[in-house]
């Protein structure tokens, strides 16, 4: 979805944080990437069959920084991460 549509979706419907919404929702996530920026830790989708980054439903939730760190750490298991 272009820019553009994001904010046309965020005017034109509620409950977009939500995953039942069926139209759209937003979700967060997060690249985790090595300190030298040698590796990247990615995990297998099961649905979708491919390697994606970490992440998931917000869940009402609208800040999606705090989500994006939320998925990353449950799906990861490191609790440490840092933006």
């Amino acid at each position: 979805m272009a820019p553009h549509d994001m904010l046309k979706f965020l005017d034109e419907e509620t409950g977009y944080f939500l995953r039942n919404n069926y139209n759209g929702h937003f979700t967060g996530s997060a690249w985790i990437i090595s300190p030298d920026k040698s590796y990247i830790l990615m995990t297998h989708h099961k649905k979708l069959g491919k390697w994606i980054q970490l992440g998931g439903h917000a869940d009402g939730e609208s800040d999606l920084l705090k989500v994006a760190l939320r998925e990353a750490t449950e799906e990861s298991g490191i609790n440490n991460l840092k933006f």
